[in-house]
């Protein structure tokens, strides 16, 4: 049997849309290396498009030389752009930040204002869906959508996140915590 005939028998969804500010959790049998077990922030949500960052994903700060001082945790935000360097804070003083949820905003001058007593996390790339790809993606059972809040960002532990998202949706997506990395192998 398929992965895809597998995510057929196990449904996975939640009463909510997709929106700014909410949570995409990834189908535990999603192949897609770029996705894997992941949660993604969604930062925009339209009918031109989707865009958000992978929280789960992080990045050793060593490899990357030159970051600003303000920078103390980088993750992975996904596999478009990933020459970009995007910052999600939960300082509502920084000048052009754009909120995302409370206690949640994105960008803004944050390297030259600083964010001084402020949590952060940089991202390099993001994950971008085009007009209504993501809508399809959720019909196809490949993501749940699930409310979002600034812990989910600012954990000491992203690597055990994808685990703590399934487990707050509900016991049905929690007994899926325990379906095998690859099934193939079981």
């Amino acid at each position: 049997m398929t992965n895809t005939e597998l995510k057929r028998l196990f449904e996975f969804k939640t009463d909510l849309e997709p929106a700014a500010g909410r949570l995409l959790v990834a189908h535990p049998l999603l192949e897609d290396p770029n996705f894997r077990r992941s949660v993604v922030l969604l930062t925009e949500y339209g009918p031109h498009g989707a865009m958000g960052f992978i929280l789960n994903y992080p990045i050793e700060t060593a490899l990357i030389p030159g970051l600003p001082p303000t920078i103390n945790e980088l993750r992975c935000g996904g596999p478009v752009g990933e020459d970009s360097l995007f910052v999600i804070h939960n300082s509502e003083d920084a000048p052009g930040a754009i909120k995302i949820l409370e206690g949640l905003y994105i960008g803004g001058d944050v390297l030259h204002f600083g964010l001084s007593g402020a949590e952060s996390v940089a991202f390099l790339g993001y994950a971008g869906w085009g007009q209504r790809q993501l809508d399809a993606e959720i019909r196809e059972n490949t993501w749940a959508v699930c409310e979002a809040s600034p812990n989910d960002v600012f954990l000491a532990n992203p690597e055990t996140l994808w685990e703590d998202v399934m487990c707050r949706i509900d016991d049905k997506h929690a007994y899926m915590t325990l379906f095998p990395k690859n099934p193939r192998l079981n």
